[in-house]
């Protein structure tokens, strides 16, 4: 044991030493690793005796039928400006299908229109990227993947700019800060923010605000600005809007496009839930901390949708617990999360934050 903790710790130290200059926050990266390390390297496959309750997965399934709601609103108005950009009536039935073929056709459109019209309203700008952002990563099609990777290299250049990145001793990620934050607002929510669980749920909201706690800086469409004590807790879009400023659509509180504007930030991996479930020793193993951020995707026809956020908040029995908001939880463990998304209709993509 203390052979293979020694060869274990090496090879850590090397890895850091073997890091590209580029590369910042290694402080935190080394003292993520050495806590995970001391949380216990030998794990097992025990069976579970906390497993997620059906209550707590209707509720997940509830909120997220409520986002849908707001989702399909939401494509109607990016049906009526891509008809209204273009002139062809065609164009709002192929945005509003659920065809892949259709969904190719509108994102073709969109781009075609996008590259022609350098007076396009910035509204609508938005929208389309939004809707490629969704449907693009699942098609094979050169031209739209082609504007899909500038939208996310323009996303990583938001990014590095909000965080000096090119003067790297001005901003490091402190994921103790972020677990903190989780841990003691997991069942409160902070004035300074919306509590928008009836809009679909709260939990990418909850996972932003312990994110920009440990660091992260507001950048590009990621932000919120309280503007008055109205609508703490919005039950509408209008209300929302009356008392607060964020982007539309807001990856600060959708789990959609948190998933969207960070995935080509953060490096990631994406596993079916039945493999997390089933592989509890692997996933512990892999190069995620406290303070990384987990989502749960859905199947949705023929393309998956985050619809779950969560943050990584400690280690217990060889796997890792999360805290998130929604149902307001406290260190559940990963493994018994996963118990409850063993179908083929889901996935986790764990995001290493730095």
């Amino acid at each position: 044991m203390r052979l293979k903790r020694f060869l274990l710790v090496l090879l850590i130290s090397l890895m850091c030493l073997s890091v590209p200059s580029f590369v910042f926050a290694v402080t935190d990266t080394e003292s993520r690793v050495q806590e995970k390390l001391e949380a216990g390297l030998e794990v097992s496959n025990k069976s579970l005796t906390d497993r997620i309750t059906t209550e707590e997965i209707a509720e997940i399934e509830a909120k997220y039928q409520t986002y849908l709601k707001q989702e399909e609103k939401y494509e109607i108005q990016i049906a009526e400006s891509l008809r209204s950009s273009t002139g062809n009536e065609e164009m709002y039935n192929l945005v509003l299908s659920t065809e892949k073929e259709d969904k190719i056709s509108a994102m073709k459109e969109m781009i075609l229109f996008i590259k022609e019209s350098p007076s396009i309203k910035e509204e609508h700008r938005n929208q389309f990227n939004s809707y490629i952002s969704k449907y693009a990563p699942y098609v094979d099609e050169q031209f739209i993947r082609e504007y899909y990777n500038t939208i996310s290299v323009k996303s990583v250049q938001e990014y590095r700019k909000a965080s000096n990145f090119n003067t790297l001793n001005n901003w490091s990620y402190n994921s103790t800060n972020a677990v903190n934050y989780a841990l003691n607002n997991y069942n409160n929510y902070n004035s300074s923010y919306p509590n928008v669980t009836a809009l679909g749920g709260d939990c990418a909201n909850f996972v932003s605000q312990s994110l920009y706690a440990g660091g992260i800086p507001m950048n590009g469409s990621w932000y919120v600005y309280k503007k008055n004590s109205t609508y703490p807790s919005p039950q509408t879009v209008a209300e929302l809007d009356h008392s607060w400023t964020l982007a539309s659509p807001s990856p600060w509180i959708s789990a959609k496009e948190f998933n969207a504007k960070w995935y080509p930030i953060f490096s990631n991996e994406t596993f079916s839930g039945s493999y997390v479930y089933d592989n509890k020793s692997t996933i512990y193993n892999k190069s995620y901390y406290k303070g990384d951020v987990v989502q749960i995707l859905k199947k949705n026809f023929w393309w998956y949708e985050a619809f779950h956020t969560m943050i990584i908040t400690g280690y217990s029995n060889g796997d890792f617990t999360l805290s998130y908001h929604t149902t307001n939880t406290k260190d559940k463990a990963l493994n018994s999360i996963a118990s409850g998304y063993t179908s083929s209709n889901y996935q986790f993509i764990f995001y290493s934050v730095k």
